[in-house]
């Protein structure tokens, strides 16, 4: 047992209670306190026992409120830099994927898919911030298992579920979406037209479905504008580099193209993806979205075959 003074005791009710609470604009200063405050270590095992009790209690999945809460008070533990969080991470970890991947949040009506995108950036705050590589890579790794095929492959699980699991395998980044998602639209996107398109599902359900599809479409697409973009970048460097070069060897000062201004670097930029498996993923995905995915292509892409008739 933690002996802390009685003054922390106090700072611990009074912010568990406003955290809990539905004061937004006292929300907001307990979680800057949370995130800032130095000496709040000796309160993380009175953390931990209240977001483990909490969690379990059968009303508090159906408290969108509560739940916004318990994920409030990892997020400011998780931020502060005077708190060790990795040896309570077994307690923390089961309530932000709960309040993630959980088929059911809160009352009909409540924006769940707000505490779902709250939660996933709360576990990617929590790896960022974790202090040894190792532990990192460990925890990131069992992350991204659990959530692709606990929650995204399994198709017994609700779509809110699915919901969930996409927004967090995208807050990882391009490569987790390129390496873990990708190869697993095809599939997926047949169970989820099914229902899309399904006379006897209900409108829930196609609501359900197009949250689904929209962050699909925005996991990808930001993966192939991330990817896209430092390709370009790329080939612009080789360019400059390249007249640069020329132009000593010549003794003539370099192109007005390599310096990517000017008509000319306009016409030459991004002539052809350089990554054939690239291209292959722009093409697949404009097949499953449509133009839905054009947005995501740089300018200097647009007019490419990466969008075939």
């Amino acid at each position: 047992k933690h002996v802390v003074p009685e003054e922390l005791h106090l700072y611990f009710e009074r912010v568990s209670e406003i955290l809990l609470g539905e004061d937004e604009g006292m929300k907001r200063k307990a979680i800057s306190s949370l995130a800032h405050e130095p000496g709040l270590h000796p309160l993380t095992p009175y953390f931990t026992q209240l977001l483990t009790e909490r969690i379990k209690h059968k009303d508090t999945l159906s408290d969108l409120n509560t739940l916004q809460g318990l994920v409030d008070i990892v997020w400011g533990l998780a931020s502060n830099p005077h708190v060790d969080i990795e040896i309570y991470l077994h307690k923390f970890l089961p309530v932000v994927l709960t309040c993630l991947v959980g088929g059911t949040l809160g009352q009909a009506g409540d924006n769940h898919w707000q505490l779902r995108q709250r939660a996933a950036a709360t576990l990617k705050l929590i790896c960022r911030n974790l202090k040894d590589s190792e532990a990192f890579y460990q925890i990131q790794s069992r992350l991204v298992k659990t959530l692709l095929t606990q929650g995204f492959l399994d198709t017994k699980k609700p779509l809110t579920s699915h919901y969930g699991a996409v927004v967090g395998l995208g807050m990882f980044g391009s490569r987790v979406v390129r390496t873990l998602l990708l190869p697993n639209l095809d599939k997926y996107m047949a169970f989820l037209d099914a229902i899309l398109h399904s006379e006897t599902a209900s409108l829930n359900q196609k609501h359900e479905a197009n949250q689904v599809l929209g962050v699909l479409i925005r996991a990808t697409g930001c993966m192939i504008h991330e990817l896209l973009t430092a390709e370009e970048t790329a080939a612009a460097r080789g360019k400059r580099t390249r007249a640069a070069f020329e132009g000593k060897v010549k003794g003539g000062p370099p192109p007005a193209a390599a310096n990517g201004t000017g008509a000319e670097a306009g016409e030459e930029a991004g002539v052809r993806v350089e990554d054939a498996a690239l291209e292959t993923d722009c093409q697949q995905l404009y097949k499953l979205f449509g133009e839905a995915i054009l947005p995501f292509v740089p300018t200097a892409y647009a007019r490419l075959n990466i969008a075939p008739c």
